[in-house]
């Protein structure tokens, strides 16, 4: 907003960055809402894909045809998606202010809706010390009764 400036001076001496987008309100809360829509939108997207591949009995095939697109891909995203669960109960309601955002402009907000109920069920790794296995993840995802209530 108009003061932006103003505020991000206080944080120049301290370990956090701070970054101006102009005058216009609520234009970091838009930035932070489109960046965590891809970031963290994407992971759960990936967790839903294994999750599925895992039921329909494909996971192993999806692998290796990730695998022959990109050798550290199929890795990747194992990682991505077990390294997300202690905090993914957080997220899930991230994701509904993200589906608002889309909604207010103009735009579809029901992936993000999905991506909050991926979240939702991840939500008994909360705290959790170690990483999961992903065979544990994939079950919690495949067999975790609807966590939220998806009605729009």
């Amino acid at each position: 907003g108009p003061r932006a400036s103003d505020t991000a001076s206080l944080f120049s001496a301290g370990p956090l960055e701070t970054q101006v987008l102009g005058d216009d309100i609520g234009a970091a809360s838009a930035r932070k809402m489109c960046y965590a829509a891809y970031s963290k939108g994407t992971t759960a997207l990936l967790s839903g894909v294994l999750a599925a591949s895992e039921r329909l009995n494909v996971r192993d095939a999806l692998t290796a045809q990730w695998n022959r697109d990109d050798a550290a891909f199929a890795q990747q995203a194992a990682r991505r998606v077990r390294g997300v669960t202690a905090k993914a109960w957080r997220f899930a309601g991230e994701m509904d202010e993200i589906a608002a955002t889309f909604r207010a402009a103009g735009l579809p907000g029901e992936f993000h809706d999905a991506a909050a109920e991926i979240y939702a069920r991840l939500a008994q790794f909360k705290g959790a010390e170690a990483l999961p296995e992903l065979d544990a993840v994939l079950h919690a995802l495949m067999h975790a009764a609807p966590a939220r209530d998806t009605e729009t």
